[in-house]
Parts: structure tokens; sequence; C-alpha cells
């Protein structure tokens, strides 16, 4: 499907989110040694020293870099008039996110063996020489060439450059893209063809992206502007994993949010339902005590009905009861109030002398003006000729009318 451009150049990545290759025969090339009682905080000074001393031309009319390793005795110092940058790149190169020559990406790679590297574009090409475990080139040249003009161009690299064993192996790089990946670290790709000699891993060319310290090193802009760079990255690095944690936190909340409202939702529905279903459930609680009393009068032979008719016949007019409750194994607990104690003892002899009645516990009394109210918890028993008719009823059988 065709796009139309002014959609194209909407879908570009900004500027500020391009990495800028430039042709590496833009720039003047040398390798220089570091003094060994140099320090390592020391070498970015005594490189821009070095290039202050060797160029024809200021400071600020360079663009200018280098290449570093770790535990290497060298680096690669390069550098171009910002004139001759500025013919060939449209925008200012302080747009970009970095801006490094093409070899650049090669920074702090080591090799097995000794081996030359060209890295071939469409602007020209560049041969570099790395000895066995050594990250920085022993040797960096470029010239610029159409692609059609490549093998003449290596040709003219090679003759000019120290000679090489015919076994040393030979890798050719091709730059395919370069872009930005994870914390704005650049990721370069390129296309890898290796000689039938090489021991390489094909695999760790193809994709280059050095970090840190080196990879600032190779940009090749002003250093004050490099190291206020530098100072805005980590400040906006922070600023945004800040911003993640905060937006992880608020989403978490909001989810604990959410969560508490359906817990609540759930809760009052089943409230509701347990609020409809309340009255359902003292239906069947009232039925349950209810059978539980029947089930009690049947199984202790209850006599709720005798043992009132027993009390009242007993009971003088002085005396009437307020609450009188019949417990399993026809035991009665009675509430009741007295014209007077004298009264009260007597009403409780002839309960006691009826033969139908036991005083489990003395009287519980208390007189105010004139009144005794009192409790009695007495056991009723069937008189002994009730009792009798009871137990020769049980023992005969039941007679049909038929």
């Amino acid at each position: 499907m065709l796009k139309h451009p002014a959609i194209e150049k909407l879908l570009e990545p900004a500027t500020s989110e391009k990495v800028l290759s430039l042709p590496a025969h833009l720039f003047f090339i040398e390798r220089i040694s570091i003094p060994p009682e140099l320090d390592l905080s020391e070498l970015d000074d005594f490189a821009e020293l070095t290039i202050e001393s060797i160029s024809p031309f200021p400071l600020d009319q360079l663009y200018w870099g280098f290449l570093s390793a770790e535990s290497c005795s060298s680096i690669l110092l390069y550098a171009a008039h910002r004139e001759r940058v500025k013919e060939v790149v449209s925008e200012p190169i302080e747009a970009y996110a970095w801006v490094v020559p093409e070899f650049a990406p090669l920074a702090s790679t080591h090799f097995p063996e000794t081996t030359e590297i060209i890295v071939a574009s469409d602007s020209g090409s560049s041969l570099l020489h790395f000895a066995k475990g050594n990250g920085v080139p022993t040797h960096a040249s470029s010239i610029a060439c159409l692609p059609e003009e490549r093998e003449e161009a290596i040709g003219r690299l090679r003759a000019e450059a120290p000679a090489l064993s015919p076994e040393v192996p030979q890798i050719l790089l091709e730059p395919t893209s370069a872009v930005l990946g994870e914390n704005q670290q650049p990721v370069f790709h390129f296309q890898a063809t290796l000689s039938g000699d090489a021991s390489t891993d094909e695999s760790r060319l193809t994709k280059l992206s050095p970090t840190g310290t080196l990879l600032w090193r190779a940009d090749v802009r002003d250093a004050r502007f490099k190291k206020s760079e530098q100072s805005a990255r980590r400040v906006s690095l922070y600023s945004l994993r800040t911003l993640s944690w905060a937006a992880i936190a608020a989403l978490l909340l909001l989810i604990g949010e959410l969560a508490l409202l359906g817990t609540h939702l759930w809760l009052g529905a089943q409230q509701a339902r347990i609020a409809e279903q309340q009255p359902l459930v003292d239906t069947i609680s009232e039925q349950q005590t209810l059978m539980f009393k029947l089930e009690q009068i049947e199984r202790n032979d209850l006599r709720p009905i005798a043992i009132l008719d027993a009390l009242n016949n007993l009971r003088p007019n002085g005396i009437y009861f307020t609450k009188t409750v019949v417990e399993g194994e026809n035991t009665v607990i009675i509430d009741g109030v007295s014209n007077n104690v004298n009264a009260l003892n007597s009403y409780t002899d002839a309960l006691q002398n009826s033969g139908s009645f036991e005083l489990l516990e003395d009287p519980k009394t208390i007189t105010r003006q004139g009144k005794t109210t009192f409790t009695l918890q007495l056991a009723y028993s069937l008189p002994q000729k009730e009792a009798s008719a009871v137990n020769r009823g049980a023992g005969q059988p039941a007679q049909s009318d038929a």
C-alpha cells in the first residue's frame, strides 16, 4: 500500500530520537599512545590536549572524539572541520541523540586474533586493523567512494596500510540501521560477511551497542555540550523512572479501590439477601423451638397442665403467680407475689405435704412495702394413684373397634 509523503514524514521519529552516523572519510584519524603514568580519570583531558596540539584548527571549529578501551595503551583520535560536516548534514547535529563516525560502533570490540575490518557504506569505506585482544584499532583509514567503486577503494586503503599476513581474517561490515534502544542507548545493525578463515562469531557483529563512557567519548560534539546533555538525560531518566513508579502505584491504588468497591457491592448484595430471608429464618427458628419443646414434653413425660392445676389447687388467695416455667423431668420454677411471708410459708408447707411436689431449693424472697416477691423451684411427681393408672394404661395393648 502506497503512503502519502506527508504521512510518511509524520511517522518519522523526531531528530532527537535519531542516531547520526557520519561518513568516516570526513575525519582526520590518528592513533595516539597513552603515557604509562597517565591516570584513567585524566584520559579525556589528555585527548583534548592532544587534538589541540596536532590540529591546525581551534577546537571550536572541530567536531572530534576518540575510541578507547579498558587495559588498552592507545586511543584512536578523529576530528573533522565543522564546515565539512555541515555540507553533508542539513540539520544541526546537536539536535540528534548521538553523532558518531561510521566505525565508532566497533569501540572496545575485541577479536581472538589479528583481524581486518572493512566498514563499507554508500558514501565510502573504512579500513581498520585490530590486534588480538585489543579493543582499539591499531590502524584506521577511510576513503570516499560509490558502491561500484568499493573494490578499487579498498585496494587503495590496503596499499597504504601496514601489511598484514595473507592468513589474517577479513570481515566486511555494511551498516543497515541505527536506532535508539533502552535508556536512549543506540543499537547499530550491520550485515556481516566473513572470510573463510575468520573464527569470529558473525552474529555478535550484526548488532553492536557501545554504552556509557565509551559512547560519550566516541560522540563528536563539543565536550561542554556532551557534559550538559549527559546530565540532562540522567535527570530525564530518573524523572521517567519516578513517573513510571508513580503510575504503577496509582494503578495499584486504582485496582485496590475498584476491588474495595466491588467487595462493598458484593457485601451489600449479600446483606440484602440475608435481610430478605430473615422472616423465613425467624419462622423456621420458631417452628424448631416449638418442635423442641414438644419433643421435650414427649420425651420427659411433662404434664404442664396437671402441674398448674396442682399448684392452683393449693394456692391461697393471698398469693398469685407472675411467671411459671416447666422444664425437663417436670421441674417447675415459679415467680410470684405474696401478701406476707407467713402466707408464703404456709403455701410452701402445703406443697411439700401434698405428696406431688418437692422443694429443690430454699425459697428466694424479697419483701418490700408489705409485699413479698418469691421464686420457688419444685419437682413434680404424679400422685400414687394416678401413676399406677398411667402405668397400667401403658402396659395394656390398644383395642380396635373391629
